[in-house]
C-alpha cells in the first residue's frame, strides 16, 4: 500500500519558502513538506511523494498497543 494511486498537491507561498502538501486521495493521508521556491514545482512535487509513499508504507508494519511500530 505504497504507491498512491491519485495525488492532490497543493502549494502555499509564504515568504522565502513554499509549504507542498500531497494528498493520497483513497486514504486521505496528508502529509507536508516546506522547501525553497528556487527548486522547482517538479523537485517540491517529488520530495513531497516521496514523503507520501514513506507515510503510507507505515500503514501496513505491526503495531503496538500504543500505535507504536513493533
Amino acid at each position: 500500500m505504497n504507491e498512491p494511486a491519485d495525488v492532490i498537491f497543493e502549494f502555499y507561498r509564504a515568504g522565502a519558502y513554499v509549504k507542498v502538501s500531497a494528498i493520497d486521495t483513497d486514504t486521505m493521508i496528508e502529509v507536508a513538506i516546506v522547501g525553497d521556491p528556487v527548486a522547482g514545482e517538479e523537485t517540491l512535487k517529488r520530495v513531497a511523494l516521496n514523503k507520501l509513499r514513506y507515510r503510507l508504507s507505515r500503514l501496513s508494519e505491526p503495531q503496538d498497543a500504543r500505535g507504536l511500530v513493533a
